[in-house]
C-alpha cells in the first residue's frame, strides 16, 4: 500500500525562508524554515492518511505492525549549525540509560533516544556547505600561514600555531574547553577582521578560509567553535552531491537545502556555535580526531535514468529516479519524496496519482516501485529486510 504522509515545519533560527514550503508545494509560512522529518521517531510528528483519516506515524506503525527505522529529513539552513557529533549504537543505549537511571530531566539530556545516528546529507539547492572532518596537518599549517600572511597579530598567530598543530585530540580538547588563550585568540581574531573590514586586501577577500571564519565570528563571536574552521574540511556540495556522516564524525551545515536520511535518532552531542546546551565532555569522549586527507563526501552510482547512494557504512540507501523507472525495496519499506512532475507512483499491488511535493510511505509487500510521469523522485529504504 501508498499512504501519504504530513509532518510539521520545524522553524529552527537558522532555517531559510520558505525553502521547504516552496519545495512541497505550500503556502510559505513567514517563520524561518529549517527541517521537516518523516519517520518513525517518537518526536518526528508524522502524521500517516489511512482511508482519509490521520494518525501519528510513529504509534501507527506499532500498532500495525509495520516498521520502517529510519528518519528522513528535508534541511534548509540559512546560517551554520552546531559544531557537533553523534554517537555510535553502543554509545547511545549506555548514555541513553545512564541519564534515564539518573532521572535526567529532558531538557537537559544529552542523549534523547538509544538509537546511533550516522546520516547522509545530499544536496538538493545548486550550492550546499558543510564542515565534516578534520583535515591533516600540513592543511591547517597552509591555512595558519594565510592567516599571518594576512596580518593577523603574530603573538595569536604562534598561539594558534602552538595548540592546533598539536596531536588533533589535544588540539580540539583546547577548543571545546575554550580557556583564556582561546578567547584572547577569538578576540585578536575578530579585531583583525574588523579592522579589514572593506578594505580589497583585507582577510577573507577571494580566500574561502578566510571568508567562512568572517562569516562564523560575525554570527558567533567569542565562541570557540569559530576556530574549528582551521581544523576541519570545508565542503561544498553541488546539486546531486552527497556527505555521509558516521558515528564521532565532527561537522556542522552551513548553509543549503538537502534531504538527510538517518537512523530514527535524535542524539547530538554539541560543541560550539550554538546557543543550545553543550556537553564538552561528552563531545570529547565521542569526536574521532583521526585526520582524512579526503572529507566523506559520497558519489551516486548512475545507471540510466537512476542514481543510487550507497556503500557507506548504514543499512539504508536513497534512490534518484528522474524518468520512468524501478526500484527494488529488496524486501523493506520505503518514503518516498516526489521533487517535480505530475505522474503515478506503482507497486506490485496499489498505484496512486501524485504531484510535486507528495511524501509517500510505501509497505514491504510492494515488493518493488514503478514511476511514471514524475521527472525528479527520491525513494528512501532500508537495505535490510525489516522484521
Amino acid at each position: 500500500m501508498l499512504f501519504p504522509l504530513q509532518a510539521p515545519i520545524r522553524d529552527y533560527p537558522w532555517g531559510s525562508s520558505g525553502e521547504i514550503s516552496r519545495f512541497r508545494g505550500l503556502k510559505v509560512s513567514g517563520q524561518p524554515e529549517a527541517e521537516q522529518w518523516f519517520g518513525n521517531h517518537a518526536d518526528a510528528k508524522t502524521t500517516v492518511e489511512v482511508s482519509g483519516e490521520q494518525h501519528d506515524f510513529h504509534q501507527w506503525l506499532g500498532e500495525t505492525g509495520a516498521d520502517f527505522p529510519l528518519l528522513v529529513k528535508l534541511l534548509a539552513a540559512a546560517k551554520p549549525l552546531s559544531i557537533q557529533v553523534h554517537p555510535g549504537h553502543e554509545q547511545a543505549q549506555v548514555g541513553f540509560a545512564d541519564e534515564l537511571a539518573r532521572g535526567i530531566a529532558d531538557e537537559n539530556r544529552t542523549y534523547r533516544d538509544s538509537s546511533a545516528k550516522p546520516e547522509l546529507l545530499i544536496a538538493l539547492s545548486p550550492r550546499f556547505r558543510a564542515l565534516a572532518g578534520f583535515v591533516e596537518r600540513d592543511e591547517v599549517e597552509r591555512r595558519l600561514m594565510l592567516w599571518r600572511s594576512r596580518g593577523l597579530d603574530a603573538s595569536i598567530c604562534d598561539v594558534l600555531a602552538s595548540k592546533l598543530l598539536l596531536p588533533l585530540a589535544e588540539s580540539v580538547s583546547w577548543l571545546v574547553e575554550g580557556g583564556t588563550e582561546v578567547q584572547e585568540c577569538l578576540t585578536g581574531a575578530q579585531q583583525w577582521l574588523d579592522s579589514a573590514r572593506g578594505s580589497s586586501e583585507g582577510p577573507g577577500r577571494g580566500d574561502d578560509d578566510l571568508a567562512l571564519v568572517q562569516e562564523l565570528i560575525s554570527l558567533h563571536p567569542g565562541d570557540p567553535g569559530v576556530l574549528f574552521a582551521l581544523l576541519m574540511h570545508q565542503v561544498d556540495l553541488e546539486r546531486g552531491e552527497a556527505v555521509f556522516v558516521d558515528a564521532g564524525v565532527a561537522h556542522a551545515y552551513l548553509a543549503g537545502f538537502g534531504l538527510e536520511v538517518m537512523l530514527p535518532s535524535d542524539n547530538v552531542v554539541r560543541a560550539g556555535l550554538t546557543n543550545k546546551r553543550r556537553d564538552t565532555t561528552e563531545f570529547l569522549k565521542l569526536v574521532n580526531t583521526t585526520a582524512q586527507s579526503h572529507p566523506p563526501v559520497v558519489s551516486p552510482q548512475s545507471s540510466g535514468s537512476s542514481a543510487r547512494y550507497q556503500g557507506f557504512p548504514a543499512n539504508f540507501e536513497v534512490t534518484h529516479i528522474t524518468d520512468l523507472d524501478r526500484v527494488s525495496l529488496r524486501g523493506s519499506s520505503a518514503v518516498v519524496i516526489v521533487e517535480s512532475g505530475i505522474g503515478t507512483l506503482a507497486g506490485q499491488f496499489s498505484s496512486k496519482t501524485v504531484v510535486p511535493g507528495d511524501v509517500m510511505f510505501i509497505t514491504p509487500d510492494e515488493v518493488e516501485l514503478t514511476t511514471r510521469g514524475v521527472s525528479s523522485v527520491w525513494v528512501v529504504h532500508p537495505t535490510r529486510p525489516v522484521g
